[in-house]
């Protein structure tokens, strides 16, 4: 292994000197349908957004609550078919409810990973 004289410089803690704001996400893309899933660490639930084709759903009597307290009206579940490019193709239920985009938690799918 070489290793060089100088000292290697460490990156910076702080936020960039300039002002501006740095946001890192991460997500799980579906291979199928292009989708970008959210890995929001605080999620107990699947959440995937009300679509038009969604839209005739009735209100589910269920309400979720963001972390600021907000209500989110959910409208029942759907099954969703997530292909992350990995050696299987995942079958799991996602709450509909009205968000931008789809969110999962940090340990999606942890049924699956207790079974292995």
């Amino acid at each position: 292994m070489f290793l060089p004289d100088a000292e290697l410089e460490q990156p910076s803690l702080d936020p960039p000197s300039d002002g501006a704001m740095v946001i890192n996400r991460l997500y799980l893309s579906d291979r199928t349908s292009r989708s970008k899933y959210l890995i929001d660490t605080g999620a107990d639930v699947l959440v995937i957004p009300l679509t038009t084709a969604s839209k005739h759903l009735p209100p589910a009597s269920l309400q979720r609550f963001a972390a600021n307290r907000t209500v989110i009206s959910t409208y029942g579940q759907q099954l969703v078919t997530l292909d992350l490019g990995l050696r299987r193709v995942f079958k799991w239920p996602f709450i509909i409810a009205t968000i931008s985009q789809p969110i999962t938690g940090a340990d999606f799918p942890k049924p699956l990973w207790v079974a292995c």
